[in-house]
């Protein structure tokens, strides 16, 4: 008896402890998030279409189903989770129903999680194979970054369907609008500084930056020199593969003396635009 009261107690205690970091790391965590303006995004524990919202008691049921899952491991309270939401929401319904991939989310601040995954934060990605294995995705978290995942490790391509209502408006003003055919002969040419949008058209953040891409365009009107596009990248693949275009968007400069592409970092609104544009012609 001595011997199972001494165990009892120590898987107590090891328990208590367990909350115990649990619960600082959730506090450290929020006041990071807070401090990076991250705590008012998307509520990630929302029901998404073509997401499974996996469980401690039916994740192992789930996964062998012959499928390979992708799993996103987060907590309600962490704002790099809710950051994420959108993206996660947009790949569950690019993949749907697909026969050999399925797109979840799990819980690991209300549900255990099985030390096997090895998740130390949030959120936590992972590719699990039907065999069980699994492997920890490290790349760019959006959808493209995603699709390019699935292809890379579950030999899986997946088209994604845009509706006429949510295909970005780009080109309604002073935006021109480039192609495969246009590309080259217009942002190559040495007479002109062309600031190019790379985009895609179930881009969320395509979309949020649009008019402030139009205002952009609209300031430079009437500038001979300066040339204000934008091209469809997911469409024409072969010109975001040569100007390595890994995420979207993705704003390259060409200069008159430059023609290689000079990537914009800073931020995507139109003061920001016109201050990196005109320190550059």
């Amino acid at each position: 008896k001595a011997t199972v009261s001494v165990l009892y107690w120590k898987r107590k205690e090891k328990k208590r402890r367990g909350n115990k970091k649990k619960k600082m790391l959730r506090l450290a965590l929020l006041i990071l998030a807070a401090s990076l303006g991250l705590t008012h995004a998307e509520d990630i524990s929302k029901d998404f279409p073509g997401v499974t919202e996996l469980t401690a008691t039916n994740i192992d049921a789930k996964i062998k189903n012959g499928k390979y899952w992708m799993v996103e491991f987060y907590a309600p309270w962490c704002g790099w989770c809710k950051k994420l939401a959108p993206e996660w929401k947009a790949l569950g319904e690019a993949v749907g129903n697909h026969p050999k991939v399925a797109i979840a989310k799990y819980d690991a601040d209300a549900h255990d999680v099985p030390d096997s995954y090895r998740v130390k934060g949030f959120p936590t990605i992972i590719l699990i194979s039907p065999d069980g294995t699994f492997v920890k995705f490290t790349g760019q978290r959006d959808l493209a970054g995603f699709l390019k995942f699935l292809k890379a490790e579950a030999g899986v391509t997946i088209e994604v369907k845009v509706k006429d209502e949510e295909k970005l408006e780009g080109g309604t003003g002073a935006v021109q609008i480039l192609s495969d055919a246009t590309f080259d002969k217009l942002v190559m040419d040495k007479t002109k500084t062309v600031f190019v949008k790379f985009y895609a058209p179930w881009c969320g953040h395509c979309k949020s930056m649009a008019s402030e891409w139009e205002a952009l365009a609209a300031h430079y009107k009437g500038v001979d020199d300066v040339v204000i596009a934008e091209i469809d990248a997911d469409k024409y693949r072969s010109v975001g593969d040569k100007q390595k275009v890994g995420s979207f968007p993705t704003i390259k400069l060409f200069t008159k003396a430059d023609k290689s592409g000079i990537e914009y970092k800073n931020a995507r609104v139109k003061d920001a635009f016109t201050s990196y544009l005109d320190s550059r012609r």
